[in-house]
């Protein structure tokens, strides 16, 4: 889900900020993160970043909520797809090295792949090659709880039917991923950590950051995970081995770590400008590891990541060379909303603190409540979402709902824009889903 910017309720107009020392910017961010802090929606870093200097750094939350434990800045978080930047990254290091080429065949580096002399690296990083998401298939749910390698996750897809003919439109998969992974390992000679140590995080000082495979090794400072329960709740996030995510979500860092890697890009000691051409250059839908985009008039490189208990956001505008990162171990998607009003605060915009308290009457609740029909192209095909009322707050299929005011709501995981629409007798007769129409089945 590509979740919108939202408008919010209370404004607070920025004043002209000056790039160097941004008079009020602490308290603007202050202001504007609290209400997600107070409401178990955020708990986690926040770096602002300008030209190799930093702005604002600052954690929140709890880092474990049995020990009360607090989060610091120098608290390792989980990124989960934020990692594909340096899986993309590793592979364009070997093209430099002259080890391989983006147009190779998947078949050169892995004979016996099924239509591997039709898929290229290219495809893989662009995530045009139609291969199905390792994630959506039935078995991964218990291959993820237990120890994987590259080769043990590539053997759960490898033989699956083909989505689409390569190269012939996007569908993001994280089984790209894990398989470009397997081949940075079967070039190199070396493990896929072994690659990424070498190449990227020892060169840089990245001392804090690893490839996060092995769940017996204790590291230090690291955030658990927790998921939303109810509105404003939390739970222990389903446990994860994260070497079932290798290539696609398995690097855990800090934000001060992150922000090396971030400078590194705007210079040539990892990537030669061709590769970061290559990694920068919109595709079908996306670059290398990176989305791209416009905002506030501005290019924007962005990377989101979320699964479950957490949720992170890179995001950088490269010719102002200004940097927002917001990592959190709690999986609503908030941060990449966060990260973009942050920035919005340095760019002179206008920028919204949240109310997230706002409560219904029973009257209000009972009238929403029912079964709403999706078409097939809904993110769960035909789903019948039901909303329901719970201790005096609206619950849909998908998850909890916020009011923001009217009939206009934020359902909490996701952070998507919910209304509900009504006929000339006031009766409720349609739910919209993040732009999806679900029709009320009377």
């Amino acid at each position: 889900m590509k979740p919108h910017i939202y408008c919010l309720l209370l404004l607070i107009l920025v004043p002209q900020l000056a790039f160097s020392q941004p008079p009020g910017l602490s308290n603007q961010i202050e202001q504007y993160v609290r209400p997600f802090v107070e409401t178990s929606n955020f708990s986690g870093v926040i770096l602002v970043s300008r030209k190799g200097e930093v702005l604002f750094y600052k954690a929140y939350g709890m880092a474990n909520q049995g020990s009360k434990t607090p989060n610091n800045t120098e608290t390792i978080f989980q990124l989960a797809s934020v990692s594909k930047p340096f899986t993309a990254a590793a592979i364009l290091i070997l093209e430099q090295k002259g080890l391989l080429t983006t147009d190779d065949l998947v078949s050169k580096y892995i004979p016996d792949y099924p239509s591997g002399d039709k898929i290229t690296l290219h495809h893989l990083l662009s995530h045009t090659s139609g291969i199905p998401d390792i994630n959506d298939l039935p078995e991964y749910d218990n291959a993820s709880r237990a120890p994987q390698t590259p080769e043990t996750l590539v053997a759960l897809y490898k033989n699956k039917p083909l989505e689409f003919k390569p190269g012939e439109r996007y569908q993001y998969s994280n089984s790209n991923y894990s398989l470009l992974a397997f081949i940075i390992e079967k070039i190199s000679g070396k493990s896929f950590s072994d690659f990424l140590e070498e190449n990227i995080f020892k060169p840089l000082g990245m001392n804090k950051t690893i490839n996060h495979i092995d769940m017996s090794v204790i590291v230090d400072n690291m955030a658990e995970g927790y998921a939303p329960d109810r509105n404003f709740g939390l739970k222990k996030a389903r446990y994860t081995d994260w070497s079932s995510k290798t290539g696609s979500g398995s690097i855990a860092s800090t934000a001060g770590d992150l922000e090396k890697w971030n400078e590194a890009l705007f210079g040539t000691s990892i990537l030669s400008e061709k590769s970061k051409s290559k990694m920068f250059t919109e595709y079908a839908e996306s670059g290398y590891g990176w989305y791209l985009d416009e905002v506030y008039g501005k290019k924007y490189e962005f990377m989101n990541g979320m699964t479950s208990g957490i949720c992170t956001h890179i995001g950088r505008y490269p010719d102002e060379k200004v940097c927002v990162m917001v990592l959190s171990n709690i999986s609503v998607f908030v941060s990449k909303q966060m990260a973009i009003n942050i920035g919005g605060m340095l760019f002179n915009q206008l920028v919204e603190v949240p109310d997230l308290t706002r409560s219904l009457t029973a009257e209000e609740l009972k009238s929403f409540t029912g079964k709403y029909q999706f078409a097939k192209d809904f993110y769960k095909p035909n789903l019948a979402m039901e909303v329901t009322a719970k201790d005096g707050k609206l619950v849909c299929t998908m998850g909890e709902l916020y009011p923001r005011k009217d009939f206009e709501f934020f359902e909490r995981s996701y952070w998507a824009k919910v209304n509900f629409k009504k006929d000339s007798g006031g009766k409720v007769y349609q739910m919209m889903f993040d732009g999806h129409v679900g029709e009320r089945v009377r």
